[in-house]
């Protein structure tokens, strides 16, 4: 543990640091580790078969980070790091004030992306009763694509509500907008959030969501699933966006009860804008 590829390790403010253009591949224990590091770059790199989380950010507290147009294949299972290492991400993401855009992620043993803030407060080294990851605003999250994952192509678990306020739980939301998001031929969904009933999610808009062929022959794969949201009208759902059970691209088979979006228990859902393609 500790031991990784690349390894920013609680470096605070690392204003003009970057890491752009190498490959990890055939990793024992991730690729980059981004811990207690805020205003780091990770831009045009490339990983291949790496154990755990590849790109992994560690405690929560990491701020205004750019992860721009990298690639990660195969992000696979690992027993010897965090309990979430058995179904690992390509991209761990555990604050959501970081940029994140331009990035593919395909056919890990788990999740492309997942967005998983830590609640109630930041961990580890960078403990503080002053972070509260789960109520962190979206820099931006835009033009990622996740394909071919065991699992699901974008996963928001188990909590965000992001807030004008940090750790305000109860104060007014921050709307954040994911853009131009493409899941294609995941497993199971191309988008969930707030799953297995145990999550919770806020003011979060998908716009621009493109998902096909996801599902395998899941039970219950969906293009878009949602369970539980906590926000006021208007302010979570879908917009302008095209959900496709079966492309041309040599469909998976069809299961009859593959859905285009799950809709979540409780109120305040929409979607507008969208095209259903069977």
């Amino acid at each position: 543990v500790g031991r990784y590829p690349v390894h920013y390790h609680v470096t605070g403010v690392s204003n003009n640091s970057y890491v752009n253009g190498t490959s990890v591949h055939h990793s024992l224990n991730r690729a980059y580790s981004i811990h207690g590091t805020n205003n780091n770059t990770y831009v045009n790199n490339v990983v291949y078969d790496t154990g755990g989380h590849a790109f992994f950010i560690e405690d929560g507290s990491e701020r205004w980070n750019v992860i721009d147009n990298n690639v990660v294949i195969f992000a696979r299972t690992s027993t010897s790091n965090l309990n979430t290492d058995v179904t690992p991400a390509c991209f761990w993401i555990v604050s959501a004030s970081n940029k994140v855009t331009n990035n593919r992620a395909a056919g890990g043993q788990a999740y492309g992306f997942w967005m998983s803030p830590f609640h109630p407060h930041s961990t580890g080294p960078t403990f503080s009763t002053s972070i509260c990851p789960a109520t962190h605003p979206l820099w931006q999250m835009e033009n990622n694509t996740a394909h071919s994952n065991a699992k699901y192509g974008l996963n928001v678990f188990r909590f965000w509500w992001p807030k004008k306020t940090e750790c305000d739980f109860d104060g007014e939301d921050e709307q954040a907008i994911i853009r131009n998001h493409l899941s294609f031929k995941n497993k199971i969904h191309g988008v969930t959030m707030a799953h297995s009933e145990v999550g919770s999610v806020g003011s979060v808009k998908m716009d621009n969501l493109t998902s096909a062929d996801n599902g395998l022959d899941h039970p219950d794969a969906a293009a878009f699933w949602v369970e539980h949201i906590k926000a006021a009208n208007m302010t979570y759902g879908v917009q302008n966006s095209v959900l496709i059970a079966l492309s041309n691209n040599q469909p998976y088979r069809r299961r009859l009860r593959r859905r285009a979006i799950n809709l979540p228990l409780g109120d305040n859902f929409f979607s507008e804008n969208v095209t259903f393609v069977n």
